[in-house]
Parts: C-alpha cells; sequence; structure tokens
C-alpha cells in the first residue's frame, strides 16, 4: 500500500512539474512574441513620424481647426524627391481610416495623402485623381488629435487664424494568440505642438 502512495506521489509531483515548465515555456514564448512586435509597431511609427514632422516645418497655410471628423489637410512647402529634390508646395491630408483587419476592436490607422495646392476653391478632405496615398501610420491606432491653434494655444475657428498646429495619437500593439483572445500591449503615445515659421509670419507663405 505503501509503494502505491509513494509511485502515486511521485505521479502527482512529476506531472506538477511538467505542467509549471511547459507555462513557464509559452508565458516565455508569448514575451518574444510581444517584444518582437512592439519593437517592429515603433520601428513604423518613427518613419510616421519622421515624415509628420517634415510635413509639419513647412505649413503655410491649414485648411481645417481639427480632425475631429477624421481629415485634417493643410499646405506645406517640402523637399520632393520625385521632382529632383526641389522644395515644391503640396497640399497634404491626414485621414483616419478603420485599421484593415480590426475585428471587433476599435483600430484606426492614418492615412497620408498628397497633391498640387488648391487654388481658388477649397476641397474638403482627398481629392479623387488628384491626391495620391504616400504613406500610413501603424494600423493600430487608438486615438488621433490634430487641431490647429492660436499664438496662445487657444482652439481657433477659422483656419486663417492658426499659429500652431497639435498631434497626438496613441497607438496599440494588438496580438492574437492560440486562444484568439485579443491582447493589448506596449500601448505607445506621441504628442507634438508644431509652430511652423510660416504660421507666425502675418504674411503667411514665403514666396520661394
Amino acid at each position: 500500500m505503501q509503494f502505491i502512495l509513494d509511485n502515486l506521489l511521485a505521479i502527482i509531483i512529476g506531472v506538477t512539474v511538467l505542467v509549471i515548465i511547459f507555462a513557464m515555456r509559452m508565458q516565455s514564448q508569448e514575451a518574444l512574441i510581444e517584444t518582437a512586435d512592439s519593437y517592429t509597431m515603433r520601428k513604423q511609427q518613427l518613419a510616421f513620424v519622421e515624415v509628420l514632422e517634415r510635413d509639419m516645418q513647412g505649413v503655410y497655410e491649414v485648411n481645417d481647426t481639427s480632425a475631429s471628423d477624421g481629415v485634417f489637410s493643410f499646405h506645406t512647402r517640402i523637399i520632393d524627391e520625385s521632382a529632383g529634390n526641389a522644395v515644391v508646395a503640396r497640399r497634404v491630408v491626414y485621414q483616419l481610416v478603420k485599421a484593415p483587419g480590426a475585428d471587433s476592436l476599435t483600430l484606426y490607422q492614418i492615412k497620408r495623402y498628397q497633391g498640387p495646392p488648391d487654388i481658388g476653391t477649397f476641397y474638403n478632405g482627398v481629392r479623387p485623381g488628384t491626391d495620391v496615398p504616400t504613406g500610413k501610420s501603424v494600423p493600430s491606432i487608438s486615438r488621433f488629435v490634430m487641431r490647429a491653434r492660436s499664438r496662445d494655444n487657444q482652439g481657433i475657428t477659422n483656419p486663417k487664424s492658426a499659429q500652431q498646429i497639435y498631434v497626438r495619437f496613441q497607438a496599440a500593439s494588438t496580438l492574437k494568440f492560440k486562444a484568439q483572445e485579443h491582447r493589448t500591449a506596449n500601448a505607445v503615445g506621441f504628442e507634438a505642438t508644431y509652430r511652423p515659421v510660416a504660421l507666425q509670419s502675418a504674411t503667411g507663405a514665403p514666396t520661394l
């Protein structure tokens, strides 16, 4: 009887040890996946922010006061590689869209479009056949704010009064494991206020 009990105890201890080892390996694998996913997301975000900051430096006219409808457009001067690295005026639109494959999660993606400047009339949003997609954020944006502000950091109702542009967005690293459960981890945020030189001038855009 004692022999049977000793064997049973040994089996129970052995199974418990195996379960612990298996759980530790699963946690280690998930941690590696999260680390790799977070690195990829941060790399993509840095690339997107680099384009955003390039756009902000040359802004000379703002078309929207906020991105409350998911769209924020402005005119800027940038170095265009396709134009032989010449400094050119461009109309840029940042548009918030539902992220592909987001399933039940409320996640979005910021898409960037650019085209020639508006001449005469103002067009709200992306101009079909004129503005082309030229970049996008990670497909896991959970919050996006883009607002034009006055010199004293107040909200405005007239885009021509804009002298600052406030940008804030947050991205969540979304992973799906074998259990088919969504997990959000390593949320990455970005926040900045830009004061383009041309917006500080009463005369608006500099002449090139």
